[in-house]
């Protein structure tokens, strides 16, 4: 193999580890979480999931599940709090594709864990309902609680699907893994999906389809 080659091959050995680790790491502590409080759905998080996002007190909601439900059982070396990434200093994250940024539009609750990876804890919701006249949308829910990691804290690149990836505890179905379409059940529609902007939070999913491996057609290398 070439220089160049065991370089690039070496890199995604990297990005595949200390993802793999982040994944272990989040998932042992909600499962921890539930050898202590029981199922998640008796977290008192069952509200959540399907609520109007414009009844609920995010600010309250997330503060309470990171320090009762996550923090208690993970290793960080640093506590910022709700804070927005921009307050943070963290410049991200970008979309592959475009170049674009996308900052969130609420802040979320931000830690650092105990090898540098950065983690950002949000509500997650989704459109539930439009307007017929515009395509607008009229009412969004909480569906799930996301966890956005950044697998080497506040070094660049900063963009989806390279150092980027999301989490997502499932408040429908009450379980933990990599954000991915429930829709989407092959491989080659996931390597299509994490080749977009819109698709690239699916970039995790499908490391772990190939076996925690970054393959030679996975678009962001």
């Amino acid at each position: 193999m070439t220089i160049p080659s065991l370089i690039a091959k070496h890199k995604n050995q990297v990005t595949v580890t200390r993802l793999k680790h982040a994944y272990s790491v989040i998932g042992q502590a909600i499962t921890s979480a539930q050898a202590e409080y029981g199922d998640i759905a008796s977290w008192g998080l069952a509200g959540l999931n399907g609520a109007d996002t414009s009844t609920v007190d995010w600010y309250s909601t997330l503060n309470s599940f990171a320090k009762t439900y996550f923090l208690p059982y993970i290793k960080i070396i640093n506590d910022y709090g709700i804070i927005s990434g921009e307050s943070l200093g963290y410049d991200g994250p970008y979309l592959p594709s475009s170049g674009s940024q996308v900052p969130d539009s609420k802040s979320g609750y931000w830690i650092t864990l105990a090898d540098g990876t950065l983690v950002m804890i949000g509500l997650g919701d989704a459109c539930v309902e439009k307007n017929p006249d515009d395509d607008s949308c009229i009412r969004r829910e909480y569906r799930n609680i996301n966890f956005k990691v950044d697998i080497n804290g506040l070094k660049k690149p900063n963009t989806n699907g390279k150092d980027v990836f999301i989490m997502a505890l499932d408040l429908i179905n009450n379980k933990f893994s990599m954000h991915n379409y429930s829709a989407v059940t092959s491989r080659s529609r996931y390597v299509n999906q994490c080749a977009t902007d819109d698709g690239s939070q699916v970039c995790g999913q499908l490391i772990i389809m190939d076996g925690w491996q970054i393959k030679n057609d996975y678009p962001w290398k």
